[in-house]
């Protein structure tokens, strides 16, 4: 009756590894069995300082920049399909999460429906932000809206990079003056579109 009971205790034995960098993980160890214990335990994983504020997209805001915008081809005043490249400048950027992080550049490029004398260009497109601490956004599907007055790129969630998971909104106003742009529309078609930014914001939708 004690060799049963010693057999028993003996199978239920339970690892306690005490070595550095290993957690208990129990198994049983046959009556008998030699077997080193740890092979019943496992590394532990150590998470690195800051991981958690890590983890999720944080967020940022600007405060000034400009937008250049190219239409191709020219808006007229026939409804048409445009391509729209953009580049610009952030400034004034301040995030809680990345400090480091006081502006950037960005490239647009979609493709839309417009005429004149307004919207010129409503549609879809993608961006990518590469800020001045050298990481970059992507945000692969955003929505724009070039009007007579303001400019805006709204709703995209970033997709790779800084800020992963978080959604983007920019907006602005047309330096431009509605004369000089309707001008254009009458002869060549308008194929330059300026604006300063107002606000660019990154963050929980």
């Amino acid at each position: 009756m004690l060799a049963a009971s010693t057999g028993r205790a003996r199978t239920a034995s339970v690892c306690h590894v005490l070595s550095k960098g290993f957690v208990h993980a129990p198994y049983a160890t046959p009556p008998g069995s030699r077997s080193d214990c740890r092979r019943g335990c496992r590394p532990a994983v150590r998470r690195p300082a800051g991981a958690g504020a890590r983890a999720g997209g944080g967020s940022i805001t600007c405060q000034g920049g400009s937008l250049s915008a190219a239409f191709n081809p020219g808006v007229t005043f026939r409804k048409q399909t445009v391509q729209v490249q953009a580049t610009g400048d952030l400034n004034g950027c301040a995030s809680q999460e990345h400090p480091q992080i006081a502006g950037g550049t960005f490239r647009f490029v979609g493709s839309g429906t417009g005429s004149c004398p307004g919207p010129f260009a409503i549609g879809y497109g993608k961006m990518l932000i590469t800020w001045n601490d050298g990481s970059t956004s992507t945000l692969p599907q955003m929505s724009f809206r070039a009007e007579v007055s303001t400019a805006s790129v709204d709703g995209g969630v970033v997709s790779e990079g800084r800020f992963k998971g978080s959604t983007g909104h920019l907006s602005g106003r047309v330096t431009a003056s509605p004369v000089e742009m309707g001008a254009q529309c009458i002869t060549t078609g308008l194929t330059r579109y300026e604006a300063e930014l107002d606000r660019m914001d990154i963050g929980e939708s």
